[in-house]
């Protein structure tokens, strides 16, 4: 899994690094098997620093994996309430459940799922239109 460190090719120092710096204040002047050295421990902690940034994006990769799962849980739920096809809500004429045609109310909805998930949408759509329904009648001037 690990290369070892090539002390031959190993890049030069960048003068800014810490380590360029360790070996200017070491007084070594100019040493190139002290230099060697420090551009080897440079080399190592770059891989140490790879295998944090792989482990941070494995991690990373999990928690998206999970999202993408309760997204998908979410999305057939919603599919189930509107009746439309639960891997493409009827937006894909090449998906291969309903080639295009499981659009909302395509299906059955399941009225479990439609109670849960439309019912209170349909119920605050309608509360909305009376208080503004109200409130052009309250506004309005007589004829």
């Amino acid at each position: 899994m690990d290369e070892p460190l090539n002390i031959a090719s190993a890049a030069p120092l960048p003068p800014d690094s810490p380590f360029a710096q360790l070996l200017g204040s070491a007084g070594t002047d100019g040493d190139p098997r002290t230099a060697m050295i420090l551009n080897c421990l440079q080399q190592a902690m770059r891989g140490t620093n790879t295998e944090n940034e792989l482990t941070t994006l494995r991690a990373r990769l999990e928690s998206l994996t999970r999202a993408a799962g309760i997204l998908r849980d979410r999305m057939v739920a919603l599919a189930a309430a509107l009746g439309a096809c639960p891997r493409c809500m009827g937006e894909n004429p090449s998906c291969p459940a309903c080639g295009g045609d499981g659009i909302p109310g395509a299906r059955r909805p399941d009225p479990e799922a439609f109670d849960r998930y439309v019912m209170p949408a349909v119920r605050r759509a309608r509360a909305v239109r009376r208080a503004t329904s109200m409130q052009a009648g309250l506004t309005e001037e007589p004829s």
